[in-house]
């Protein structure tokens, strides 16, 4: 059946952005030799101006049994250096088939050598074993640099040790109120030093950080709170009397005096934090990621990029974005501000 056919016959939704039913084709002009050197040996590229579909492979004999192939591409969707990197896979496909055409096909070389190197060197990184929590990091800064500053929010200035303090303080305000541990609990606060020991406290306290942007809608912090089922949200004068909060939520002052709380015995794989996406292709939807996680990614963090009690990072994103994280985290770990 002709593609032509094919379409007809299905009759799918049609729309002008792309080609209907498939959007990438490979085609097998005429047979070709199921062995031979020739196969993968060499890739020819003919430009033309037009393009049926977004990305289009066309195979055929050339000259001396070599395959030649014409790549056809979108020039909007794919860059020349993008189809080049798919050809070479192709080749190593090939190649591979060739010399064991009975294997399985999940089996056979997906990658070049080049890119193969490049995996197996992304897997070299600290030793295995159980990574340190974001709290261990911490709080070895708290051991070691006491007196040196933690936060630098405008004339608030926090040393490790009064950053600690905090922290505990938090943890034991959250300890004292929530019933089942593991919770979400929520920060509503602007980005600022009380945000920080917050963000600590939750994790101090065993609970599950859930950032809460004020900036953000009304209706997406309410579908956060009642999707995450989180009882206890820590607020501040200027968060505080938003009149949209659900019912089910208790409002902490986070500024509030806590009684002296046990420390929880936070375990590598317990949940850390609940990020959500943005919900452009629907309702957000929660993520949830393990101490063991974020401390393995904090560890990495600052190991690669070679941060130093020198260092200073500036708070940018938005603390309900993954990548706020990011502004915090790895400065604590590191002893820098």
């Amino acid at each position: 059946m002709s593609f032509d056919r094919l379409v007809e016959a299905v009759a799918p939704t049609r729309d002008p952005r792309h080609n209907p039913l498939v959007q990438a084709v490979l085609t097998l002009a005429e047979s070709v030799p199921g062995t031979g050197s020739g196969w993968g040996e060499r890739l020819e590229y003919r430009e033309t101006t037009r393009t049926q579909f977004d990305l289009t492979f066309a195979a055929g004999p050339g000259d001396g049994g070599a395959l030649a192939v014409d790549a056809h591409f979108a020039a909007d969707l794919f860059s020349p250096r993008t189809i080049e990197r798919l050809a070479d896979r192709f080749v190593v496909l090939l190649a591979d088939l060739t010399r064991a055409p009975e294997q399985r096909l999940s089996l056979t070389a997906a990658v070049t050598a080049q890119e193969a190197a490049e995996l197996d060197a992304f897997a070299t990184g600290a030793p295995a074993g159980e990574p340190p929590t974001v709290l261990d990091l911490f709080d070895r800064q708290v051991r070691e640099r006491p007196d040196a500053p933690a936060v630098v929010d405008g004339d608030t200035r926090l040393t490790y040790a009064k950053l600690g303090a905090e922290v505990d303080r938090v943890a034991g305000l959250i300890g004292s109120r929530l019933t089942t541990p593991g919770s979400a609990v929520g920060v509503c606060l602007p980005r600022s030093a009380a945000q920080v020991a917050a963000l600590l406290g939750v994790l101090r306290a065993g609970a599950v950080y859930l950032p809460l942007d004020p900036a953000y809608p009304a209706e997406r912090l309410d579908h956060l709170l009642r999707d995450s089922g989180c009882p206890l949200v820590l607020t501040d004068d200027t968060t505080r009397s938003r009149p949209e909060w659900p019912a089910h939520v208790e409002l902490i002052d986070v500024s509030a005096p806590s009684p002296a709380q046990p420390l929880s015995d936070i375990r590598p794989l317990q949940p850390a934090y609940l990020i959500y996406t943005s919900g452009s292709t629907g309702l957000p939807k929660g993520v949830l990621v393990t101490h063991e996680g974020i401390g393995n990614f904090v560890s990495w963090y600052v190991d690669h990029y070679a941060l130093t009690p020198d260092d200073r990072l500036a708070q940018l994103a938005s603390p309900s974005f993954d990548a706020g994280l990011l502004d915090t985290l790895p400065a604590l770990a590191a002893g820098r501000a």
